[in-house]
């Protein structure tokens, strides 16, 4: 086997780099615009750094066996009269080594850009059966029986001559590791300029797109609000061998206020007959909302209607994802007010999402004490950076998702007395 008069070094990184390239380009839009890019930088790094042959000379095992060694013919003369051997043999010691080593094998028979003029020879690069213990190069060298016959110190000539016939092997590695090393060292820096140069796509193209709208389709016998069209909007063409766009698909304003007043017209009526809908759990009641938004849009085409997920939620679903949430939650003070707004957010994955709070007041007589630490709330809350109080127990309201992100979400809020006085 050997070593060093593989591919050049150059257009072994050459072609990393290209995988890198592609790699970067294919990320999700959503992803690229939504996770910090340090992260992937990072991520990048770990997997496609090289890293660099490291011999473990303290480690090498070695052994030894007798064997015959051809030696040169002082006397050969090539004539052609093949009267003479061109070399005899004598007798002698083969030495084999076994070298473990660090890094990537491939680059053992990489061509450096500095190069020795001679063969590198190996017996073999060879894997142990564990993956606890690290490969190793088998290489081997030959000496006369004589010389270490007639040595005083027969251990020092063996290392002497190892070392001697090793040592260009060393300097190749040595070189193949400054091209490596420098390819480490411009890594990160060179992955962070795809990275900003794919954001930069990815965001202009999500702001071309963020105006798209999920294809709801009216029933335009709906009774009490006034219908609107939608053109319905169809996924773009996907190219063959190209990478899926990923478009985060929104409810529009129209829509999203035709929904709020469904729920509040459901709500005046669960009021007017409170002795009825006061014995109604969580789940019972968001059904019957479930049932009226229903009744007002067309519930044909999969993934464009409203569903339920989990116990207490509604969703319109698109692409697996939640386009517009709304939750039902019984009245059990303001900390359990807060966790619903969290446990909302949660359900989040795009960016413009909007959403629905129902609460319903069953315990307390008082509607006005609720309606009072709601308002409280809305207003003293860091995340939310806009509050309007639409009716008395009614806010529309816009949150930061978290406190380090400019991701907005829209959230009505409407507060349902249910009391009923035994």
């Amino acid at each position: 086997m050997r070593l060093f008069n593989g591919n050049q070094i150059d257009d072994y990184m050459r072609e990393i780099w290209e995988k890198i390239r592609e790699d970067i380009n294919n990320i999700p839009d959503q992803d690229i615009l939504s996770l910090d890019i340090n992260d992937f930088v990072s991520y990048y790094y770990d997997k496609y750094h090289v890293e660099p042959i490291t011999l473990l000379k303290e480690e090498i095992n070695s052994s030894i066996e007798e064997t015959k060694i051809k030696k040169d013919n002082p006397f050969y003369r090539d004539f052609g009269y093949g009267l003479e051997q061109k070399y005899f043999l004598v007798d002698g010691y083969r030495i084999y080594y076994d070298i473990p080593f660090n890094g990537e094998s491939d680059l053992l028979f990489l061509q450096p850009t500095m190069r020795i003029l001679k063969k590198f020879e190996i017996d073999n690069i060879k894997n142990r059966n564990s993956m606890d213990y690290l490969p190793f190069i088998c290489f081997s060298v030959e000496i006369e029986a004589q010389k270490l016959d007639e040595s005083d110190n027969p251990q020092q000539l063996i290392d002497d001559n190892f070392k001697r016939e090793f040592s260009s092997y060393e300097s190749m590695i040595s070189n193949v590791n400054v091209s490596i090393n420098n390819f480490n060292s411009n890594l990160k820096n060179k992955v962070n300029e795809l990275l900003t140069e794919k954001y930069n796509k990815s965001s202009k193209f999500s702001s071309l797109m963020s105006k798209i709208n999920i294809p709801l389709k009216r029933n335009d016998k709906a009774p009490n609000v006034t219908p609107l069209t939608l053109n319905i909007k169809k996924e773009p063409i996907k190219y063959p061998e190209k990478k899926n766009v990923s478009i985060d698909y929104c409810v529009s304003e129209d829509d999203y206020i035709n929904i709020k007043e469904i729920i509040s017209q459901s709500c005046i009526s669960f009021e007017s007959t409170s002795l009825t809908f006061c014995k109604l759990s969580e789940e019972e009641l968001r059904d019957v909302i479930l049932s009226n938004l229903n009744t007002h849009y067309d519930n044909k085409a999969t993934g464009e209607t409203f569903s339920k997920v989990g116990k207490t939620d509604i969703r319109i679903q698109f692409d697996n994802k939640a386009a517009y949430i709304a939750e039902c939650k019984i009245w059990h003070g303001i900390s359990e007010f807060k966790k619903a707004v969290s446990q909302l957010f949660s359900y989040t994955r795009w960016r413009d999402v909007k959403t629905s709070l129902i609460i319903f007041n069953k315990d307390v007589k008082n509607f006005s004490t609720v309606l009072s630490k709601i308002d409280n709330e809305l207003h003293t809350n860091e995340l939310c950076i806009n509050v309007q109080n639409i009716e008395k127990n009614c806010w529309q309201c816009t949150f930061k998702k978290y406190s380090d992100c400019d991701e907005l979400i829209q959230l009505n809020i409407l507060v349902c007395d249910l009391f009923a006085d035994n």
